[in-house]
């Protein structure tokens, strides 16, 4: 019954990768995104992702429109919707800070674009925010790490004290019956 149990669940797992790498990586955020941890890591990662380019480009001379019309001609992805959205909402004369309002974009960015900095100010101030995601996303993995590697211990523990009750004991009884 183990045995089975453990092939069950294997065999479950192996579908859910496979389903899930058949995706795009637009149809795999989506799916992973609803997911109680991995969902939040996955948007913090793409709002990281997001905020270095931005700074990126702000450094580079260009704006932060200019940034999203560039990712709405990437391959399909999460930012690359985000960047159609953006450039969608600014055709039909919606404002920058508006169409923004996304959960890829960090609030933070659309903050620091209403306080009216300069081009170099702005990309010097997103630049750092970036950072600041990242430092806050290493520390959320790390906490997750930290939580899951126990729990692995205790699985594997549990799996040994299992295999010694199913054929030790046994065996021990049997040795200890012939004397």
């Amino acid at each position: 019954p183990q045995i089975i149990v453990v092939a069950v669940i294997v065999g479950v797992c192996v579908l859910a990768i496979w389903f899930i790498r058949v995706l795009d990586s637009a149809g795999r955020y989506q799916l992973l995104r609803r997911w109680p941890v991995i969902g939040g890591m996955l948007t913090r990662y793409y709002q990281y992702e997001f905020t270095v380019g931005a700074g990126t480009f702000l450094r580079g001379g260009q704006d932060l429109a200019g940034y999203c019309r560039y990712l709405a001609r990437l391959d399909a992805g999460p930012l690359t919707s985000l960047g159609r959205r953006v450039v969608d909402g600014l055709a039909e004369g919606e404002a920058l800070n508006a169409v923004l309002k996304d959960p890829l974009v960090p609030a933070g960015v659309t903050r620091l674009l209403s306080l009216g900095q300069s081009q170099a100010e702005f990309a010097q101030t997103v630049e750092t925010y970036a950072k600041g995601l990242f430092a806050d996303l290493q520390a959320r993995m790390n906490k997750m790490l930290a939580l899951i590697q126990p729990l692995l211990f205790l699985v594997i523990g549990v799996q040994i004290v299992v295999m010694y009750t199913r054929l030790l004991l046994p065996l021990y009884s049997n040795i200890g019956g012939s004397y």
